[in-house]
């Protein structure tokens, strides 16, 4: 037992004496590596040097007790694990040793990326992600173009105006004509229609809220190929007249309003006063077919749409084109057969539709079916997004460019000041595969390094674009691996091909020349490529300087910008008394005891309302033709609804003519107000009061000329615009204004209290100042000026690193040479000017390059600058001012290190 015991002890003893192995190793270098040193001490001392002279110069010699120890246990050889293990420590404690040059270098490659990690995460989400559904490459969009007249009488949805040919492409058709479509398809599986609906009154649970929502045919679902998280979707049974209200919800719905609960399958809740039974849950990766800002919380059956509008007359309207129409094609048939198939019968209902109107259509242009892509649903508002975006994702890969010429310009530095370290090392027996394999693994380690920082860096970026997504929008983003990859592959490819090139360059030296040449300065050298890539950065800072000066200039331009009215100290909010039940003339009640409790809240100078609010992106236009001045020609104008003291209240002034009243309800006779452009291009300023003007509903006066004023958007040019009382028009919702004393948004508690004295189920929704509505039309060039600041002050930081760099690198390597001159009688401002010059040639150089690319390049984003043309020369100057300033103060402090050279140390280190 006691035998047994003894060698149990003894072999435990054993494993602790080889734990401790590596450490008796390391004493054992210790004790030869300071033999050695102590050897070429005094060697040096016998040759004439100080003790502190003599020491130094024998670690020089060795290249640093660290590589010496390196060596020595390279000719040991120690295991292969345990060589790892002194890689990743001696690695460490290289990146310790210079750790100005490790932070810089990690920080360039991990904002580099993760700033494109980030951005094409967004692109991907916006642009490139098809939708979550059964094979989406099968489905396909509809929509058509015409010339500025077209067949329909009133279109509610997306359309463009192409600026070259003036034609008008819409992706909204009538239901009738829809049906009519549906009818003869037999080259599509499912042809199917939708409709956003813009708020809907959920009551649920006791109290209510406002939802978005959309109209859908039963073959919405079954056509997309989409499943049910829970419950059932609808089909076509639901979608008929008489059939009980049904609706699904989204899944991020269920969650918000519902705190997922299990029973709201079957659950009966209030929608506009419509009693509905909730039959299903969407996944949650599916958000719908809508275009981008979009994202409907709540769908129903298209049979609803005339209990939820209230007796609407839209499904059976043949002028009111307002449904987007999608299908899936059959196998092997094209988009061009479909549209060879439908188009006769959509021209043959867009006839019938107008000539039920107008006795003569000859005159108007048939309009021109075409079959899209529809794999991302709807994309006339993505396909808005897609230049800036795009422009976004070149911004960032110049960053990247940048971030990775300045992480080349640091390593190709680094390894010539550590070209004495390898010849010794060389010099003490290591092989080239073991220099090789140490210099990848610190690659590794200051990639590992960045890598970790980007995903921060990517997750933060993700996290500020989102804003950019439209409001109301259910845009996602994820870490895209795919971008990441790549980005960190062009990462470890820069980082391992500029550390290992110059070291394999080094280690084919001759070992004596080596050795020799590691006693004494290298004189003076030029490299090429350090000074290219330096002449790169700086002209890609210079482009992404000014386009931050264009696009912030373009910012500070449309916040300047004479809107027409007075938007400071109006709060603006929306009501739709439908929501609540109300129709008609009930309506004009809720309005009128509305402005009459508004009106009395203490502080408030005035109070008004119309269909859209000022600057919000919201616009509607009609065609009206002026009575006795060929009236058969019509023109496409903006209509705003507004009501009693809205000039007033707004601060618009009237040039002529009277302001609306509450008498003008369309009782006595129909009248307008127009502004002044409307007034110069279809009428005189002399007789524009008392002008009639016939529009679809009949005849109307002209009553007043108001000055020019922004309506639609702050960028877009003042249009011809008629004001119609809202009054003498169908009532839905409006955008009332608050004129206040003091703070806006102080007022909002009291107009909730008004709205609940009016009904306690009136919900006010979208409440902001004036200011803040008009800043959100803004919200893409507010972004692009910010992160092209952002990105041009980090390629202002990475070029002044570089150029401090690679002039500190060019005046080590000229230290003789300074040191001759200052002996030869130079002074001291020819020596500071001998480093400069160099910095003066770059800097003139990459301004150049970097100009002509910028401007050259300013037609990729020219039309989202307000007010510049693409060759501003405040921006171009202040470019190359910033940059020019950054890199000749990175080059003074080589320059003056230089002037203090001591003649004697220099002429010591020849």
């Amino acid at each position: 037992m006691a035998r047994a015991g003894w060698s149990a002890l003894r072999a435990w003893l054993a494993r602790i004496s080889g734990a401790f192995a590596p450490y008796r190793r390391d004493r054992e270098l210790d004790e030869e590596l300071a033999a050695h040193l102590a050897f070429h001490i005094d060697e040096n001392i016998r040759r004439g040097m100080t003790p502190d002279e003599a020491r130094r110069e024998a670690l020089l010699r060795t290249g640093g007790v660290a590589s010496a120890k390196e060596a020595y246990r390279e000719r040991r050889g120690l295991p292969f694990l345990e060589h790892l293990g002194q890689d990743l420590r001696y690695a460490r404690r290289m990146m310790r040793r210079d750790p100005a040059f490790t932070v810089i270098a990690i920080v360039s490659l991990s904002l580099g990326i993760g700033a494109n990690t980030a951005v094409f995460s967004l692109t991907d989400a916006a642009l490139l992600k098809r939708l979550p559904v059964m094979r989406p490459n099968e489905l396909v969009v509809l929509e058509w173009s015409s010339g500025p007249e077209t067949l329909a009488r009133s279109i509610d949805g997306n359309w463009h105006v192409d600026p070259t040919t003036g034609r008008t492409t819409v992706t909204s058709f009538a239901v009738p004509g829809f049906e009519r479509m549906r009818q003869r398809a037999a080259t599509v599986a499912n042809l199917f229609a939708f409709a956003p609906i813009e708020q809907l009154n959920v009551v649920a649970g006791g109290y209510a809220d406002i939802a978005g929502g959309q109209f859908v045919t039963g073959e919405y679902y079954s056509g997309l190929g989409v499943g049910a998280l829970r419950g059932r979707l609808l089909a076509g049974r639901d979608d008929s007249i008489g059939s009980p209200p049904v609706a699904v919800i989204t899944d991020r719905y269920w969650e918000r309003r519902f705190g997922r609960e299990p029973n709201v399958i079957g659950s009966t809740v209030g929608i506009d006063g419509i009693a509905v039974t909730i039959v299903g849950v969407t996944p949650p990766e599916f958000a719908g077919a809508l275009d981008i800002g979009d994202t409907p919380d709540v769908t129903l059956p298209m049979s609803l749409e005339p209990r939820i509008r209230l007796g609407s007359a839209d499904l059976t309207d043949p002028g009111f084109w307002w449904v987007r129409v999608m299908g899936r094609l059959q196998p092997d048939v094209s988009a061009a057969r479909l549209q060879a198939e439908l188009e006769p019968v959509f021209q043959r209902a867009a006839l019938d539709g107008a000539a039920s109107r107008t006795k003569d259509t000859r005159a108007i242009e048939l309009p021109r079916l075409h079959v899209a892509d529809g794999s991302h649903g709807l994309a006339e508002g993505r396909e808005s997004y897609a230049r800036p975006i795009k422009l976004l994702t070149l911004v960032v890969a110049l960053v990247l460019l940048i971030a990775c010429a300045n992480a080349a310009n640091l390593l190709l530095t680094r390894a010539t000041a550590r070209r004495r370290e390898i010849t010794v090392r060389l010099a003490l027996g290591a092989s080239r595969a073991r220099i090789v394999r140490q210099l990848l693994v610190e690659s590794a380690l200051l990639v590992a390094g960045a890598e970790a920082l980007a995903l921060l860096v990517a997750y933060w970026g993700m996290s500020y674009l989102v804003t950019f997504a439209p409001s109301g929008s259910d845009l996602r983003l994820h870490l895209d691996a795919r971008v990441f990859a790549a980005a960190t592959a062009i990462a470890v490819l820069t980082t391992v091909l500029f550390a290992l090139a110059p070291a394999l360059h080094a280690t084919r030296v001759d070992v004596a020349e080596g050795l020799k040449m590691a006693t004494r300065s290298l004189r003076g050298g030029r490299s090429h490529f350090n000074r290219s890539l330096i002449v790169t950065q700086i002209a890609l800072s210079v482009i992404l300087l000014v386009d931050a000066g264009l696009f912030v200039r373009s910012l500070r331009n449309l916040r300047d910008v004479d809107t027409g009215f007075n938007p400071d100290q109006l709060l603006t909010f929306r009501v739709d008394p439908r929501l609540s039940g109300y129709d008609g003339a009930r309506v004009a009640s809720v309005y009128r005891d509305l402005l009459v409790r508004l009106a009395a809240i203490p502080g408030v100078r005035g109070v008004t309302f119309s269909r859209h609010a000022q600057l919000a992106g919201g616009h509607r236009s009609d065609a009206v033709s002026v009575v006795g001045r060929g009236e058969t020609e019509r023109h496409n104008v903006a209509i705003d609804l507004v009501g009693p003291d809205f000039f007033a209240t707004m601060q618009l002034p009237l040039t002529g003519g009277r302001a609306f009243t509450l008498r003008d309800d369309g009782r006595v006779g129909r009248v307008a107000i127009v502004n002044q452009s409307f007034a110069r291009r279809y009428l005189t300023d002399a007789n524009a009061i008392g002008a009639r003007l016939r529009d679809r509903r009949g005849e109307m006066e002209i009553v007043g000329v108001a000055r020019d004023a922004k309506y639609y958007s702050i960028r877009n040019p003042i249009e011809p615009v008629i004001y119609v009382p809202y009054f003498q028009e169908d009532l839905g919702q409006a955008s009332f204004a608050l004129r206040t004393n003091g703070d806006p948004l102080s007022f909002v508690g009291a107009v909730r209290r008004a709205a609940h004295d009016v009904d306690a189920t009136l919900s006010i929704f979208e409440v902001s100042t004036q200011r803040q509505t008009a800043e959100a039309t803004l919200r893409e060039v507010r972004l692009f000026a910010n992160l092209s600041t952002v990105f041009g002050a980090l390629a202002i930081v990475l070029a002044c690193i570089g150029v401090y760099g690679v002039m500190s690198y060019a005046t080590a390597r000229r230290t003789g040479e300074f040191g001759i001159r200052v002996a030869l009688g130079a002074e001291p401002s020819n020596i500071v000017w001998l480093v400069m010059q160099r910095a003066v040639t770059l800097v003139i150089l990459g301004s150049v390059i970097g100009l002509v690319v910028a401007v050259a390049g300013t037609r990729l984003f020219g039309a989202m600058l307000y007010g510049l043309g693409g060759s501003d020369p405040v921006s171009l100057t202040a470019a190359v001012i910033i940059i020019a300033i950054v890199a000749f103060s990175a080059a003074y402090v080589p320059a003056w290190r230089a002037k203090r050279v001591s003649p004697i140390v220099a002429l010591r280190a020849e």
